[in-house]
């Protein structure tokens, strides 16, 4: 079965988390090539996005990489989580993605908190069997993704999970409710010397990765009009128009 995002709507929201979470101002993308190792082997989340209905495995999936300019800042094996609905990925392929830095700001900074704050480093290990935790993870992922930066309700608006009162979707609200209480500098004490990034591809899931780097500050405010804009056009991939 495919795995992660499968929506043609969550497209149109990619480009724009694409060039919403990205830092203004900075070189263009770097490359890697990736190959789809394993998914997790948890138990199927099932929902709609925009209206499309979805059953998908959720993460962590774990790629290696395997060649490109920005390989070395990745670990081998990398654990990611998926961003994406509309598209597709298989274990075994090797996928070319664009390596984009996550700003910290907008919906770019609830994703640095939901990864200094609830990231798990033993999901890394490619043996890991999957939790209600990990699989809490990725349903507020997708719900940042679809509808953040806010309203965030996992049982509604664009992003909804068929049973919000499952133990994972239940964490997954807690999670998404405490965002905006939590510091701006969660991620980078959590994790220093580590960056966020978006890895996009025009024709394959895009994901979020944790790597070697420095973390990317919060734009100036001249920025933010550009990464609204952005935000609109990932949210139009993924809807489809």
């Amino acid at each position: 079965m495919p795995f992660g995002l499968r929506t043609r709507p969550f497209a149109a929201a990619v480009a724009v988390l694409s060039a919403a979470l990205a830092a203004p101002g900075r070189a263009p993308a770097g490359l890697v090539d990736l190959h789809f190792d394993n998914v997790t082997p948890s138990g199927a989340v099932a929902g709609r996005y925009f209206g499309n209905g979805f059953n998908s495995t959720p993460g962590p999936y774990y790629f290696t990489p395997v060649g490109g300019p920005e390989a070395p800042n990745f670990a081998s094996p990398t654990a990611v989580f998926c961003v994406e609905l509309s598209q597709f990925i298989a274990p075994g392929t090797t996928y070319t993605y664009d390596v984009q830095p996550i700003a910290n700001s907008g919906n770019g900074a609830l994703f640095l908190k939901l990864w200094g704050a609830h990231y798990d480093p033993a999901w890394g290990n490619p043996l890991f069997g999957g939790s209600t935790a990990s699989a809490a993870f990725q349903i507020a992922s997708w719900e940042l993704a679809y509808d953040g930066p806010s309203p965030l309700d996992v049982a509604a608006d664009n992003f909804q999970v068929d049973d919000p009162m499952s133990p994972a979707a239940v964490l997954a609200q807690s999670w998404l409710d405490g965002l905006a209480g939590l510091p701006s500098n969660t991620f980078s004490a959590a994790f220093p010397g580590k960056q966020l990034v978006l890895l996009h591809n025009d024709s394959a899931q895009d994901l979020v990765a944790m790597v070697q780097g420095n973390p990317v500050p919060a734009p100036p405010a001249a920025a933010l009009g550009l990464i609204g804009a952005g935000l609109l056009r990932l949210r139009l991939r993924r809807s489809g128009q």
